[in-house]
Formats: C-alpha cells, structure tokens, sequence
C-alpha cells in the first residue's frame, strides 16, 4: 500500500512541503508442520499478488493503519499472523532570513536546511573570520594546522602552527565567547628546532547585523591576548595585548557568498632583550591585518574557497650604531601577504552534529609571507541543549 500525506509543521517560519511515502505488507504465519505434511504444499507456487514467498497471504478483515512512532502513532495493533513493515521519507523547506533552520519534528536524523547549497557550511573559513555567530544551543570545535616554508638565502626555516578553538554561544546568538590556544614547532636552519604554546586568546564577538536582505552579516570581535607564550623563544609577546576585528559576510546567490576582514591588535610597553644582556625601554607595537574570500558551494555538503589574508605588522629588531657599534631597539614593519585556494566539506551526522573537514594551499606573495604551504582544518558542531520547537 502507498499512500501520501502532507503535513504543515506549527512554526513562525516559512514552510514549503513535506512528504510522506509508508510502504507495507503483509505475511502469514509460516506453519511447519503443515508444510510438510499437506501435498500441495510441496507443489512449486508463482507469488502472484497476495502471496509473499511463495505462501499465501492471510486475508484482511480492516484497511492497513499506518504507524510510526512519534509522527503518525495508531492505536491499533497488527492483525494476528502478519508483519507489517513502514519506511518514510521527508522533506522540508525552511527558510528564515539566510539563516538554516533545523526541524526536529520533520526528522530526527537528519539536519534541513533550507535547499540552497549556499547554507549547507557557514562560519567554517580557514584564514578568514566570517560573520555569523553560534546558534543557540550550538557549540563548535575547531582544529586547525598549518605548514609553512620560507626561504631565507641559502636556507629554509619550516613550522607548524596549531591552533584549536572553542565557540559557545550566550544566552542567544547575538553573543558569544569563545577562546584559541596556539602551539607552535619551529625548526629554522640556522638554530635548534623548538616548540612550545603560544598566547591564549579570548574573544567576544557580538551578532550586530545578519545576512538578510540587502544588509550583510556584521560582527565586530574584541579579543583578550594573555601573554602564556615564551617570549624570549620567540613563542609570545610577553605583555596583554589587544584584537580587534570586524568581519562582514553577505550571501551573493544560491552559491556563492563573500567575506570582508578589517583589524588590528595593539601591544603596549613591548621589550626586547638584546644579545648583551640589557633591556632597552619598551615601545608600543601596533598592527594591522585586512583579507578577504569568495565561497562557492557546489552542494551543500562541499565548497570552493579562495581566501586573500594580508597582515602589516610591527616588530622588535636589534641593531648596531655605526658610531661605536651600541646596540639598539627600533620597529620594524613586516608585511605578510598570502593568498591561499582551499576545499572544504561537512558530513552531517545524526543528533545534528557536523564535522568539517578542509584543506588550503597558501602561497606567500610578499617578502615576509612563507612561499608556500599547507593548512588543515577539521571542526566539531553539535547541540548541548535540544532546541524547543514551538
């Protein structure tokens, strides 16, 4: 028996259609003894309409009552002498701004979305910060690595930076907190290779805008830099420091999407200590960082990035006097310029979880970028509250 029934889910939001397709059969009881012993049982039989391998069907006295469980749940038991057997598909179109909305009444094992390929995979970009924040109730984990070589003369210095974040929204998803732990493996050329953590950083970020209509996703970042790395190795600081950033993101089309960058990160009272032993008074370091990326979704579940990323730093640097040869402290500017094509792709998972996996090629178009590398990313995103549906 087939049947179709369409239903309308009880939300404020836009909805377009369900489906519904129930299968089942029916099947008497196998009897052993009588399949031994009668002669016609022994005749081959055709399975003819009514007749499930090869035995005939039990009649019907009432219409079969379709059951599942949490959906469309019946009163009524399967008759004595039958299995009946039922299977669903459903599908549902929901759309609330560019924002995705997840149905737990529509299916409990798979997460909607609202059927553009653009919002299967959001706020998961490598280099670049896009501007959507966590949905309520929804936590992310996010690992990332990247490998660099840069060549210097006649010698290459290659490291390892990893990083892993955690973001959690509060009370709603115009705030959230998150934080960033970076580790570090150094091996230079010309010195001994070295590890060690970085500076930690805490961020808060605040939804000011999202992505509907003609105004872009918005949300400015302010960020805590807790001087944990070893500065004299050349792993930190060794002061607080201060981030600032203001992302913009705005959905172009079903497909594609863009991301906006601008920042800057301020170091008060910064030091040095010079190859004599003597510390020089501190100085302020200012720097500034802008970048951008265009995504384009082949399906909902994998997506093209091409990021731009370019950061204008200001750094410590040891010098010698012509006159009498002291040693000095003096800013320098570095400029570190990389654009980088990458891929990424999600596989939802029951319970609403995501795993994003991706991977980059960075290419260094300035004099202080690497010449080349590789970034891997890997994220978590799963519910640590069920969403109430109204």
């Amino acid at each position: 028996m087939f049947s179709v029934r369409r239903f309308r889910q009880p939300r404020s939001v836009i909805r377009n259609r369900a489906l519904q397709a129930l299968f089942a059969f029916a099947a008497p009881p196998f009897d052993a003894e009588a399949s031994s012993t009668s002669p016609a049982s022994q005749a081959p039989r055709n399975c003819s309409p009514g007749v499930l391998l090869g035995l005939d069907a039990a009649s019907l006295d009432e219409p079969i009552v379709t059951d599942r469980p949490d959906f469309t749940e019946s009163i009524d038991a399967v008759p004595r002498g039958h299995v009946q057997i039922e299977a669903r598909y459903a599908f549902a179109y929901d759309r609330e701004g560019s924002d995705r909305i997840r149905d737990y009444a529509a299916t409990e094992d798979r997460k909607i979305t609202s059927g553009r390929p653009v919002d299967g995979i959001r706020d998961n970009s490598f280099l670049i910060e896009e501007a959507y924040n966590q949905e309520p109730g929804v936590v992310q984990h996010i690992f990332t690595g990247q490998f660099g070589v840069q060549h210097r003369d006649s010698a290459d210095d290659r490291a390892w930076d990893l990083s892993f974040t955690q973001e959690w929204p509060v009370l709603s998803q115009s705030h959230q907190l998150s934080y960033t732990i970076p580790y570090a493996f150094a091996d230079p050329e010309t010195a001994e290779h070295d590890s060690g953590l970085g500076d930690i950083f805490l961020h808060y970020r605040y939804q000011l805008s999202t992505d509907d209509g003609s105004w872009p996703a918005i949300s400015p970042r302010v960020s805590l830099i807790f001087p944990s790395g070893d500065e004299d190795r050349g792993f930190g600081t060794g002061v607080l420091g201060y981030q600032f950033n203001l992302p913009f993101s705005k959905t172009l089309n079903d497909r594609v999407y863009v991301n906006l960058n601008a920042g800057l990160t301020f170091l008060p009272n910064t030091g040095l200590e010079l190859s004599n032993g003597r510390r020089p008074h501190e100085r302020d370091l200012l720097q500034f960082k802008v970048g951008g990326s265009v995504i384009y979704a082949l399906t909902e579940e994998i997506n093209l990035l091409l990021e731009a990323v370019g950061s204008f730093d200001q750094e410590l640097q040891e010098f010698s006097t012509i006159e009498g040869g002291r040693l000095r402290v003096d800013r320098r500017r570095t400029n570190d310029v990389v654009i980088s094509p990458g891929v990424r792709w999600a596989m939802n998972l029951p319970d609403e979880l995501q795993l994003v996996s991706g991977v980059a090629l960075p290419i260094g178009v300035s004099e202080d970028a690497i010449d080349y590398g590789v970034f891997l990313y890997f994220s978590i995103e799963h519910p640590f509250q069920r969403q109430r549906t109204e």
